[in-house]
């Protein structure tokens, strides 16, 4: 009769990989304008070594996809803890799971297939605004973009681009109240392919 394998003999490291969870990382307003600067090697040697496994990162903005024991809410406050200790300043930090992170794709309302991909923004939330900031922001906005909060998500499409926007990443946490961080529709995608290749 077959017996299952004591845990004893299992490898550590088939353990360790099976016990964590994976998550999207996301820091908000690094390395823009010389402010904020982390080099994403030194981030990803300095994540490794407060035991987070597998780091990956993308471009120099802070999207960094890892492997922890925490919950999503613990890995958020380490990783803003380990900045202030190594770089003297607060970053603010969102974290997703892959699920919600495909949730977030699955719900985008401007589909590639009807608009532009290049204008099209996801701004992550650190929460759900209250209806009340919702309903207005509806009212101030008066320009050709055109946006959808969806849970967590901001979708902001812009047909002109956002370079000269007025809906700006500081615009949105000033009238929504909460916190967020902006990639676009390239950046999601990649991070998608980089959740991919992490199972």
């Amino acid at each position: 009769m077959l017996q299952s394998a004591d845990p004893g003999f299992l490898s550590f490291f088939v353990l360790k990989s099976f016990w964590m969870e994976t998550y999207i990382v996301l820091l908000r307003g690094i390395n823009v304008g010389g402010h904020k600067r982390i080099k994403m090697a030194d981030l990803r040697d300095l994540l490794g070594e407060a035991g987070f496994s597998e780091v990956t990162t993308y471009i120099q903005s802070g999207n960094i996809v890892l492997k922890a024991y925490q919950t999503a809410e613990k890995v958020r406050n380490l990783v803003v803890g380990m900045i202030e200790t190594e770089y003297g300043f607060t970053v603010r930090v969102m974290v997703r799971t892959p699920e919600e992170w495909q949730e977030a794709i699955e719900n985008n309302p401007y589909s590639p297939d009807d608009h532009d991909p290049k204008m099209l923004h996801f701004t992550f939330l650190n929460e759900a605004p209250s209806d009340s900031a919702i309903r207005a922001l509806d009212q101030v906005h008066t320009g050709d973009e055109v946006f959808e909060i969806r849970d967590r998500v901001l979708y902001v499409y812009y047909p002109n681009g956002a370079g000269r926007s007025k809906l700006t990443n500081n615009f949105f946490e000033a009238k929504l109240g909460v916190s967020g961080t902006a990639r676009n529709w390239n950046t999601v995608q990649k991070i998608s392919s980089m959740v991919k290749d992490s199972e």
